[in-house]
């Protein structure tokens, strides 16, 4: 079993020394056997994982792989606007210029051309596999005057907004959502607490941002850009202007319970009745079921940090980890073990309807 990663390293700090060596974030690919994957034989030997680029020339992004009849692989390294072509048996790749964002590719049925789609220009770029080079680029259309909100996706996805190219903004907030994992990255002024990662979907009017609520969202990309990122150029007003339009312009995703058409509306009706009652409308506001304040919610991070600023609700069904600190792995855990803010014991029905509730934000 072969699959990319970027794995998120919770005990480094966004400083230089850290992103330099690909202590934060880095990309790789895994292989893996079956038994080993599936834990069914642990005497199995692990084969290597392989890094994409390092240290002076990283390869942020790894957006897909695929395989020739010859058995060569192609990786697509959107944030770096490259394709890796290679073997990962010798562990050996040639590096090609693409268009903008590669996310998919495919090889020709002999092997020999190799195919890949790069989103953010609307081509295709034609390789040739011998010679590792592009010999056409195929436009799928004409490309209009690109707006202030193209301008910011350009640069979601750009990596070199980065020290030596190691990540962007989507390789920790996935296409605007988020990894769900923790970084230390300095976004609330200190070092050695690290914070779930936030989802940026639809919450263009949640202002204050961070988790101590410290900074507007143009202050939090441009920190972001700054210190997170290590940027080797810091951050101008234009790409933060168009990084903040294209952050605005993200809609809320869909609630799954909504999505599936899932929905008991007496159940939904009483949830909403007990939030209201919870009081859990002084910290989640409508309409963006946020507030601005802090608010000490009976738990202190590693630096002694206690109050914190309430994150939005709206697309909690699409989370897979929740509090600063990804403690708990769904809201039924949050409520059952955590007695998150409960003023009261609530009994089964009461907190299904209180899920169901919050299922449909």
């Amino acid at each position: 079993i072969v699959f990319l990663e970027q794995p998120l390293n919770r005990l480094a700090r966004a400083i230089r020394n850290d992103v330099h060596w690909g202590l934060v974030i880095a990309n790789e690919v895994r292989i893996r056997s079956r038994e080993e994957f599936l834990g069914e034989d642990s005497a199995t030997v692990r084969r290597p994982t392989i890094p994409l680029g390092g240290a002076g020339d990283a390869k942020a992004d790894p957006e897909s792989i695929v395989f020739s009849s010859r058995g060569e692989v192609a990786i697509t390294l959107g944030g770096v606007n490259k394709v890796a072509v290679g073997d990962l048996d010798t562990r050996a790749f040639a590096y090609v210029e693409t268009g903008a964002r590669p996310a998919h590719s495919c090889f020709s049925a002999n092997g020999q051309t190799l195919y890949v789609a790069n989103q953010l220009d609307d081509s295709i770029s034609v390789i040739d596999v011998e010679e590792l080079e592009v010999t056409r680029t195929i436009s799928l259309g004409r490309q209009p005057e690109p707006t202030l909100v193209d301008q910011g996706e350009r640069l979601f996805f750009d990596a070199s907004l980065s020290h030596d190219g190691w990540m962007s903004c989507h390789s920790c907030h996935v296409n605007g959502h988020t990894t769900g994992f923790l970084n230390d990255n300095f976004s609330d002024q200190t070092f050695g607490a690290p914070k779930r990662v936030l989802s940026l979907l639809g919450h263009a009017e949640t202002e204050p941002v961070a988790w101590n609520g410290s900074a507007t969202l143009a202050e939090q990309v441009e920190s972001s850009i700054n210190v997170t990122m290590q940027t080797d150029n810091p951050a101008d007003v234009e790409q933060v202007e168009a990084l903040v339009a294209y952050i605005q312009s993200l809609p809320a995703p869909p609630s799954l319970a909504v999505a599936r058409n899932d929905q008991d509306q007496s159940r939904v009706a009483a949830g909403e009745a007990l939030f209201t009652r919870l009081d859990c409308v002084r910290c989640h506001q409508q309409p963006g079921y946020t507030s601005p304040r802090l608010y000490d919610v009976g738990l202190a991070d590693e630096v002694g940090a206690r109050e914190f600023n309430p994150p939005s609700l709206i697309g909690v069904s699409q989370r897979q980890a929740f509090l600063h600190d990804a403690r708990y792995a769904s809201l039924r855990d949050m409520f059952e073990m955590g007695r998150h803010q409960l003023p009261e014991d609530l009994n089964e029905a009461e907190l299904d309807q209180l899920l169901a509730f919050l299922l449909t934000l």
